[in-house]
């Protein structure tokens, strides 16, 4: 697929999450819908903290669409990590969501079945907080009248929410790190962590990263950061170390969560 193809594509199956409580925005993302019925794949710490599920109401919403009512599958897969006297498992950055009504029919990403290597081209997706329209808002009003601040706040929410635009950026895996779960045999899921050479911002998290064939490879997990001494005598003395963005960024394979989930759904079965 071209480049403009596989844009539009993800324009198709990109979803804004959001989540309210009591009229407020607590979490805002990007979701992925994964199959015909709407279900929305997304990364775990946009809808959810430590203690589980954000209580909230959930809503999947983009740009010319009626925000609609979602809700979180209760799927959690944990990697177990060192000595549990000082370490507890690792929870994995991702989580589904699913419809209050099912939407047959709805466009959907398939997902690539294998690993991709280091050097694998890519395209991923979301709505990050960089993203606003041009023009200097600010400056149309007269911020001094009470009742222009109160219509220009409310503009904002809606660019900030609702009417937030999907940004697509192109890159490649710069590194693949195998991950395995459970005992070798038949129950081992077996997925992948993978370093990109780029980044979306906040508000990106949970969005897409496809191959050129638009096949599903994994969800924005978060920002690549670096530690850059500061140069200055008084923090150099003082030994400080400040973090920053490094303009790469993590992405987890949706095998590690869908795994689980299609094996939770044929014990049902």
């Amino acid at each position: 697929m071209t480049q403009i193809e596989l844009c539009a594509l993800l324009k198709t199956v990109c979803r804004r999450v959001i989540l309210v409580n009591k009229d407020k925005v607590v979490s805002a993302g990007t979701g992925v819908v994964i199959d015909q019925k709407g279900t929305v794949l997304t990364a775990r710490h946009v809808v959810c903290n430590d203690n589980g599920f954000l209580p909230a109401s959930y809503f999947i919403s983009f740009p010319g669409s009626y925000p609609i009512a979602y809700k979180p599958v209760e799927l959690l897969v944990e990697i177990p990590a060192g000595d549990p006297k000082f370490m507890k498992p690792l929870k994995v950055d991702l989580a589904l969501l699913e419809p209050r009504n099912t939407l047959n029919g709805t466009a959907f990403v398939s997902l690539r079945n294998d690993i991709p290597a280091a050097g694998t081209d890519i395209i991923m997706a979301g709505y990050t907080d960089d993203v606003y329209l041009p023009g200097l808002i600010d400056e149309a009003f007269e911020l001094r009248n009470p009742d222009a601040v109160a219509v220009k706040n409310a503009i904002d929410s809606k660019m900030k929410y609702v009417m937030k635009q999907l940004l697509c950026r192109r890159g490649m895996i710069g590194l693949s790190s195998k991950v395995s779960i459970g005992p070798i045999g038949p129950s081992r899921i077996e997925s992948a962590v993978y370093h990109l050479d780029t980044n979306l911002t906040y508000g990106g998290s949970g969005g897409p990263v496809v191959d050129y064939e638009g096949k599903l490879i994994a969800i924005v997990s978060r920002m690549g950061i670096t530690n850059v001494q500061k140069l200055g005598i008084q923090r150099i003395n003082q030994g400080t170390v400040d973090r920053f963005p490094s303009n790469t960024g993590y992405a987890v394979s949706h095998h590690i969560l869908l795994t689980a989930w299609e094996r939770k759904l044929a014990a049902k079965i």
